[in-house]
């Protein structure tokens, strides 16, 4: 049932304090198991926070301040940067993960790879 087919998501080995919170407060709100995308939405919003507070909100401010942020967020520090390869400003720190569904109880992930971007 699909239990086996491995695939990727950013989370670290551990729980933080605040990744911790953060499922607690949605499991209790939807009633369900979230996934690590809830935490993406939250962590985006920390970032987008934490620039217009110390740089302001003009298009300008927020486009020029990107890779000046550093966060902490639900799976870690957050500290954007821009590649040579691209524009853009990304987490390249992330924690990554390659997981498969337990068979047993669909809500749990057997963890095959664990490792950050950087070093991937």
């Amino acid at each position: 049932m699909g239990s086996s087919i491995p695939f990727l998501r950013y989370m670290p080995n551990k729980e933080i304090p605040l990744m911790k919170y953060v499922f607690t407060e949605i499991r209790h709100r939807l009633k369900e198991e979230p996934s690590f995308v809830a935490l993406e939405g939250y962590d985006a919003i920390l970032v987008l926070a934490e620039i217009t507070n110390q740089f302001g909100t003009s298009h300008e401010d927020i486009a020029d301040s990107w890779a000046k942020v550093s966060v902490e967020g639900t799976r870690g520090e957050i500290t954007l940067s821009k590649s040579t390869e691209s524009m853009f400003a990304q987490w390249q720190e992330a924690p990554v993960q390659v997981v498969e569904r337990d068979e047993e109880n669909l809500n749990k992930y057997k963890v095959l790879y664990f490792g950050n971007q950087a070093k991937s």
